[in-house]
């Protein structure tokens, strides 16, 4: 029966991802039929795959039953705009901190390019911070929110953590180089840019960079787990480490020669073998304090009696 759940578990975001794949293949070569000024094919099949994942949970929680209290939905707007401003803060320390160590260690070092200044380091986090917010809410409304609600019912909560973790880290390696146009579009065209992603996951994945991206996926599953109804939070931290990411792709580079090279990896030239260690020794102490926690309340209501 356990390993049924298992299989369960894995499987069946298998199978919707690739009825999603597949409409969003036919459906973009429909669309090209008729095509439009400076269309990009490639991007519409890719982008158009995950605004139709987006959109199809909302009928799927709904025939499945889901609530807004297992999706984790903050109870109210003014409570979703707190968690999400108080996990960017949170968000924000985390990777920012771990980019600091890496300068520090010599595994990245400041982009001689560029005069690093507050204003510089300001203007770079107002220029993307709405991009940390879109791609936030859309990864966190997907696996920490619809993703994990569904499948806790399936195997359980750790479970699903684990399992919509694995997920959410190796889709981010689902890439293409192909990039048909015009009469070079046809049918096929869609199903073999996912063709070519799935061979770049397979054969070109980082090691480091994937394993970091587990850990952030456990980190952010846990906290929507442990703190009721705390999706906003899970935004707030993915957005604060979307925008820490990217001002610090802009303002430095990694150093290959520097004898910790190896804790920078190559996805996004910040997360690797050190931030797989430093989210880590996070969710560690984040368990560790939410469990004795819980044990001291638990104490309490034993002395306390009924």
């Amino acid at each position: 029966m356990v390993l049924f759940r298992l299989g369960v578990l894995i499987a069946a975001p298998l199978l919707y991802l690739l009825a999603i794949a597949t409409f969003a293949a036919s459906l973009a070569y429909a669309i090209s039929l008729a095509p439009l000024p400076g269309m990009n094919f490639s991007l519409l099949v890719t982008r158009g795959a995950q605004v139709i994942l987006l959109l199809s949970l909302i009928p799927l929680s709904r025939y499945l039953g889901v609530t807004a209290r297992e999706m984790a939905f903050p109870t109210s707007p003014n409570a979703l705009l707190s968690q999400v401003a108080a996990g960017f803060v949170v968000g924000v320390l985390i990777l920012g901190v771990h980019v600091a160590l890496l300068l520090g260690l010599g595994a990245l070092k400041p982009n001689p390019e560029i005069v690093v200044s507050f204003s510089e380091v300001v203007s770079a986090f107002v220029k993307v911070i709405w991009v940390g917010v879109l791609v936030a809410t859309i990864e966190e409304l997907i696996f920490r929110g619809a993703l994990l609600a569904v499948l806790s019912r399936i195997g359980g909560a750790w479970p699903a953590v684990t399992v919509t973790s694995l997920y959410y880290a190796l889709l981010h390696f689902v890439k293409s180089d192909l990039h048909p146009n015009g009469a070079d579009i046809q049918w096929t065209s869609g199903f073999q840019i996912f063709g070519d992603g799935v061979r770049y996951l397979i054969n070109e994945t980082p090691v480091d960079s994937l394993l970091a991206l587990f850990c952030a996926g456990l980190f952010l599953a846990a906290v929507r787990v442990i703190f009721p109804r705390s999706l906003g939070l899970c935004v707030g931290i993915h957005a604060g480490w979307v925008v820490v990411i990217k001002v610090a792709r802009r303002l430095t580079n990694p150093d290959p020669h520097a004898p910790l090279a190896y804790l920078v990896g190559p996805y996004d030239q910040i997360i690797g073998y050190g931030a797989a260690f430093w989210i880590t020794l996070l969710l560690a102490l984040l368990l560790m304090v939410t469990s004795r926690s819980r044990g001291r309340t638990d104490d309490t209501a034993a002395v306390l009696g009924p």
